[in-house]
């Protein structure tokens, strides 16, 4: 069951800022990838000229506005060198909730936390840029109208995506990754994946389901001139 990694690149204001999931997969591909297959179910792959609003995408452009600029979507089985898809948003792909004058600070963020499942994983995490001031009440609360969008887009995040290869059913199953400490770092500060799919299987939370928080938050390795 190979282990799935979807990153998305994008720029608010000038700062880097990505967001990386991660999926099981599982059956056995016809005519495409498991990497395409992925990058199609969760609505990276536009339909002539289209993104799906209802895939996990489609939410993401809801609750970010018109100041996010979508770069390019990265996807890869984790061990192997040849699984992988990478495509470029559509130029001028931007988020759709508001934006201009209201738009917050980027370590200003909407924040998704999923339940425990594994008492040595811990809960995983999705920070997003790109807030309007309308969609926080005084003090940081999530205003209801906004909550709602989060909602639509944690289902989302949740669900286990499908996408029909030639009659063969692929799935794919989010999930949180515990990651080895890479001991031959000087610092002793990274961590890295596990050297094979089975120790990785084996560090991982299947079938997670991620909950929208309802306070504004911060995200720090998005304040200017610190990357991703």
């Amino acid at each position: 069951m190979p282990v799935m990694s979807l990153k998305i690149d994008r720029r608010y204001n000038g700062q880097q800022c990505i967001s990386e999931y991660h999926y099981v997969a599982s059956g056995v591909p016809a005519a495409v990838s498991l990497s395409f297959a992925l990058a199609s179910a969760f609505g990276v792959v536009d339909v002539a000229g289209v993104y799906d609003a209802a895939k996990p995408f489609g939410t993401l452009r809801g609750i970010q506005n018109d100041q996010v600029q979508y770069r390019e979507c990265i996807v890869k089985d984790l061990y192997s060198v040849t699984d992988f898809y990478t495509t470029p948003f559509l130029a001028g792909t931007v988020g759709v909730s508001g934006g201009g004058a209201g738009s917050m600070a980027p370590f200003i963020a909407s924040e998704f936390r999923t339940n425990r499942i594994r008492a040595d994983i811990r809960r995983g995490f999705k920070r997003y840029e790109g807030l309007d001031e309308s969609a926080s009440d005084p003090f940081g609360t999530i205003s209801t109208a906004f909550a709602a969008l989060m909602h639509t887009h944690a289902l989302a995040i949740s669900a286990t995506l499908t996408y029909t290869d030639e009659g063969n059913s692929l799935t794919f199953t989010p999930c949180v990754i515990s990651l080895k400490k890479n001991t031959t770092d000087p610092d002793q500060g990274a961590y890295i994946k596990w050297p094979t799919e089975a120790e990785q299987l084996a560090h991982l939370a299947s079938g997670v389901v991620y909950n929208e928080m309802p306070v504004a938050t911060t995200q720090n390795s998005r304040k200017a001139g610190r990357g991703s």
